[in-house]
């Protein structure tokens, strides 16, 4: 059996058997007729975009296709990924194939960056705890972009915030200082003075 996986971000609209690849038509008149004559032979698609039952899945491509089907919404996804931290199975390969398929730049760096540790240590349960690891450090950067981004929502109220900035509240990764940028772009009744205290409070 041919089994054909598509995970277009709509559903499939294409054939899905040989006679809807067909043209029964001959200089605009039909030829019907020749139908008969043509095997027919189905086409067996696995659309991830409309899939809904996971439990048909016994193995770690369960997980995998689950986390895919939550790709476009950061929320659900990250919440699939505490929520089920004790069940993973995926290795490594399979990690890697989400991030391919996700397009995930985030989780394409982690991936690289648990395979590597992952070449310098034992297999099995070693790698598993290095990928558990990846998926923490995932939920903790997807935190650490959700207060950037609250940040950088209570400062456009001031104005355009410079990229030069912007770059550098997505680069801080000390949650304690987020959550002090966070009470100060609140108060700070203007960028310039975001920038002047948050650089002062770095001095002490």
């Amino acid at each position: 059996m041919t089994l054909i996986v598509y995970w277009g971000e709509k559903e499939w609209q294409g054939p899905k058997s040989l006679h809807d690849m067909i043209d029964f038509t001959n200089e605009g008149k039909s030829v019907e007729e020749f139908r008969k004559f043509v095997p027919e032979y189905p086409l067996h698609f696995l659309d991830l975009s409309t899939f809904e039952h996971f439990e048909y899945f016994k193995t770690e491509l369960r997980p995998l296709l689950e986390l895919f089907k939550r790709r476009n919404c950061k929320e659900e996804f990250m919440s699939y990924i505490e929520k089920n931290q004790e069940n993973w199975k995926m290795n490594s390969e399979s990690w890697f194939m989400l991030g391919q398929l996700t397009n995930s730049r985030t989780l394409k760096r982690l991936i690289r960056e648990k395979r590597q540790e992952v070449d310098t240590i034992e297999k099995g349960e070693s790698e598993e705890k290095s990928m558990l690891k990846a998926l923490d450090d995932l939920v903790y950067d997807a935190k650490m972009e959700g207060k950037a981004e609250s940040i950088i929502g209570f400062l456009e109220d001031y104005g355009e915030v410079p990229d030069s900035l912007k770059e550098e509240i997505f680069n801080q990764k000390d949650i304690a200082t987020m959550q002090s940028w966070i009470k100060l772009a609140i108060r700070a009744g203007s960028i310039q003075n975001f920038i002047e205290e948050m650089h002062k409070r770095e001095l002490y």
